[in-house]
């Protein structure tokens, strides 16, 4: 690939690696700083099939899912039911909130919990 045909695919400041088969570099050639982006980046085929297989599963990536362990459902629920989003009143609570936890503490575990389960004050 030739210096002018890689200025018009890359954007200034960008350059390739040009590698022997081996992985030792050749040369390295970088746009010119007048390089104007004119199309877009020539895609790069994966050289085996693990990188194949990476790709794939990349794409096909979706939203975490939440979870809470039993242990907190059940201490949340307790502390939830009883104060709702009072969280000050929940904190100050030594009954309940045995691990005292604090106010922003009870607070996140309390937002992940109606996440988790969709309880509404």
């Amino acid at each position: 690939m030739s210096t002018e045909e890689l200025s018009r695919h890359l954007g200034s400041n960008y350059g390739v690696i040009e590698r022997d088969p081996e992985g030792n570099i050749l040369r390295v050639v970088i746009a010119d700083k007048d390089a104007i982006l004119d199309n877009k980046p020539l895609p790069t085929p994966a050289k085996t099939d693990f990188v194949r297989g990476l790709e794939e599963l990349a794409k096909q990536t979706s939203a975490p899912t939440l979870l809470m362990s039993e242990f907190d459902k059940s201490y949340i629920e307790a502390l939830y039911k009883k104060y709702g989003t009072q969280y000050k009143l929940m904190a100050r609570d030594i009954k309940l909130n045995y691990n005292q936890l604090t106010t922003s503490q009870l607070q996140k575990k309390c937002e992940k919990y109606q996440k988790c389960f969709g309880a509404s004050s």
